[in-house]
């Protein structure tokens, strides 16, 4: 699960993915495609590795056991989820999605705070939120 996310855009990205892969896992449920319960351990492990290192770290499939980049894993989620975010129409917010988990609003302020410091960091946030508000209240990429 992302962390909080800190412009109306990224939260809709976040939602689209949610709502796509509830359709995608009930359409393997219909066809019984659902694969068996995964081990505790290897969900608890990929937690807290989101956790540590959000989408720098890594992730264990949790069928294989095999580890893979965060943020390939993501890819190819969402790249599965893809077809089953038209009928929500949430195209453009899973496109979103994968801007995010390639460079996410952590690694924004970040960098911000490293330029700038947290006064820096502070500014961007209320720039991104008033932005909402004066481009005719707009919420997409």
């Amino acid at each position: 699960m992302p962390d909080a996310q800190t412009t109306v855009a990224d939260a809709a990205a976040v939602i689209a993915v949610a709502g796509a892969l509830v359709l995608y896992l009930a359409a393997r449920h219909d066809a019984g495609d659902l694969p068996p319960a995964a081990p505790s351990w290897r969900i608890a492990e990929n937690r807290w590795s989101a956790a540590r290192h959000g989408v720098h770290g890594r992730l264990v499939d949790l069928e294989s056991g095999e580890p893979a980049e965060t943020r390939s894993r993501l890819g190819s989620l969402l790249a599965e989820l893809a077809p089953f975010a038209a009928p929500i129409g949430a195209e453009r917010w899973l496109e979103h999605a994968a801007r995010l988990a390639e460079r996410g609003g952590a690694d924004s302020q970040r960098d911000r705070f490293a330029s700038h410091g947290a006064r820096g960091v502070m500014q961007q946030l209320a720039a991104a939120y008033l932005a909402r508000y004066s481009d005719g209240g707009s919420a997409g990429p």
